[in-house]
């Protein structure tokens, strides 16, 4: 576990997890970037992987999942909640 020590690592987790970010955060899903964008996250994940092997690899795949997906769940949250209140006081 001594890629935890590297900053190249962590410099490609914040890409990883930049790009899934992006990702859950688009408004209207459309195939083309996401397929884009879920490229560029598997080129990080293998250049991750090509670099420290499968626990890198694991571990940035891992945490950067659980990013995009708490933070699509929070978008889906707050968006539901704003047309939720659009719709009973008639637009904030």
């Amino acid at each position: 576990m001594h890629f935890f020590l590297e900053p190249l690592w962590w410099l490609l987790f914040a890409f990883s997890t930049t790009v899934l970010s992006v990702a859950a955060l688009m408004k209207p899903i459309r195939i083309t970037p996401l397929v884009l964008i879920l490229l560029a996250w598997g080129v990080s994940v293998v250049v991750t992987g090509m670099t420290w092997g499968i626990p890198g690899a694991l571990a940035d795949a891992l945490l950067s999942l659980v990013c995009g997906l708490l933070l699509l769940l929070l978008s889906i949250l707050f968006s539901g909640v704003k047309l939720m209140a659009k719709k009973r006081y008639g637009g904030l």
